[in-house]
């Protein structure tokens, strides 16, 4: 039966496949990627394990091997252990159920991944209480206006707040309109994500960045990035009657529409009486 390797070269992420790497290498040692390990090359081409240590340590190659459907090796030299992410998603393992096991030649470590999603795929994995057909169902009906749409919508977490609304939570006609608006797509799927919190807070001296969360439908993975502007932010991508009216911090401040926005450090929006 024959078995399936995968070379991936750590520095441009090249990554190719063959079913024989110690005759792959024999075949290219005078190529400019090997030449660093070219004299063992030459001098060892029936010892494969010295030709694999020798390209591993002096070429920045990686060697991924396939055992199953579900299962690799992946050997490599030293530390760190090599981002694995680009190759996954461009060879089709970017996905759960894959166990995954690293062996470091050089120190003789080996790491076992039973499930290797966070090794495989961006993001983080979402625990199995989150309403994942509740979403799914209104990202699909998010052009539809529907009667519940003013309800809370499970799982959301803000610290804006609108007038009428239920406090700490989006409702689902804010978030329809969000996922109209933007298009932010899933690093592992290339699928829109869906956004479902974001909130901005004040530290000790000054504002932070907003946070904005959003989770992929399909890969089920949750991605968190921080808003540099998240009142500029939400002005792009809210219509008026939809912007929040308030920011819960230290109490509830009113939003000003009519200032535009400076970024988080000088949140202008905020009302003038309310900022120390």
């Amino acid at each position: 039966m024959t078995q399936t390797f995968y070379f991936l070269h750590t520095t441009s992420d090249r990554a190719w496949q063959t079913d024989d790497p110690q005759q792959w290498l024999i075949d290219h040692r005078d190529d400019d990627l090997l030449a660093p390990a070219r004299e063992r090359l030459v001098l060892s081409p029936d010892d494969p394990e010295r030709c694999l240590r020798a390209v591993l340590r002096r070429c920045g190659l990686v060697l991924v091997r396939v055992l199953t459907n579900s299962q690799i090796v992946i050997r490599h030299w030293g530390e760190p252990t090599p981002g694995m992410r680009k190759w996954a998603k461009s060879f089709g393992w970017n996905r759960t159920g894959t166990g995954v096991v690293f062996e470091n030649l050089k120190t003789g470590k080996v790491a076992v991944h039973q499930d290797g999603q966070d090794v495989l795929l961006h993001g983080e994995s979402v625990g199995l209480t989150f309403p994942w057909v509740a979403y799914e169902t209104k990202y699909e009906r998010r052009l539809a206006e529907e009667v519940d749409d003013h309800d809370a919508a499970s799982a959301s977490i803000t610290n804006f707040e609108w007038e009428g609304s239920p406090p700490e939570r989006l409702t689902w006609r804010v978030l329809k309109a969000i996922w109209f608006a933007e298009l932010v797509e899933c690093p592992n799927c290339d699928v829109p994500l869906v956004l479902v919190s974001f909130g901005w807070q004040r530290g000790m001296l000054s504002f932070r960045s907003g946070r904005v969360v959003r989770y992929c439908l399909r890969c089920r993975r949750r991605f968190e990035v921080n808003e540099d502007r998240p009142l500029a932010w939400l002005a792009d991508t809210l219509p008026a009657p939809l912007r929040p009216s308030h920011l819960r911090l230290w109490d509830t401040i009113p939003i000003n529409w009519s200032v535009p926005s400076l970024g988080h450090a000088r949140p202008v929006q905020l009302a003038d009486g309310e900022r120390s």
